[in-house]
């Protein structure tokens, strides 16, 4: 997800928090009896009543409801979009044909040659786009023992062998060390 949407995500989640408190908080304080010094008679209604009968109030009520639709369709769109790499063209393509590869399965075989390391349990590898750039995604669990020094040799040469297989020297891979408890460990579930 981009930075901008999930700023937009955070800014309405606030405000649609702010307001449901609000109003669930009047709600109470109506039930309670707590705002009744503030109407000492009943309300009223007849400004809402004109409103609504002017000429204008239909085409208004119109356009913030098209607002409110396009604003919705264009939040689900941006959830909806994928953020997985496409099918990638290898260099040497040229009339005569096109190379191609899926970044998912090279990602895919990656991580299962990975599983062959000593220390390594498992591994899954996925080809994803993260702020607008392709990354190479390898996740791991590792044994207990398993250290960051003992992981350097295997994950450079998987990144090189990504780079080869993708024709991308550049391309970033993230090999991610998820540790394994060890039998004496204490499981914390969050």
């Amino acid at each position: 997800m981009s930075r901008g949407l999930t700023a937009a995500d955070r800014i309405a989640t606030f405000v649609l928090g702010l307001l449901l408190l609000a109003s669930g908080s009047a709600i109470v304080a109506w039930q309670l009896g707590y705002l009744d010094r503030f109407v000492t008679s009943g309300l009223d209604t007849t400004w809402v009543q004109q409103t609504v009968a002017s000429e204008w109030y239909p085409w208004v009520s119109a356009a913030l409801g098209l607002v409110v639709a396009l604003t919705a369709l264009w939040w689900l769109s941006a959830h909806l979009r994928t953020h997985r790499m496409g099918e990638h063209t290898l260099d040497g393509s040229d009339m005569s044909g096109r190379f191609t590869v899926e970044p998912d399965s090279v990602a895919a075989a990656a991580a299962a040659s990975l599983t062959d390391s000593p220390g390594i349990v498992s591994a899954k590898g996925k080809a994803i786009i993260e702020r607008g750039a392709p990354v190479m995604a390898i996740s791991t669990v590792v044994a207990p023992s398993f250290t960051v020094a003992d992981a350097l040799p295997a994950a450079a040469e998987l990144r090189d062998h990504i780079r080869s297989a993708m024709d991308a020297p550049d391309l970033p891979v993230r090999v991610e060390l998820n540790r394994v408890a060890a039998e004496g460990d204490r499981v914390r579930v969050q």
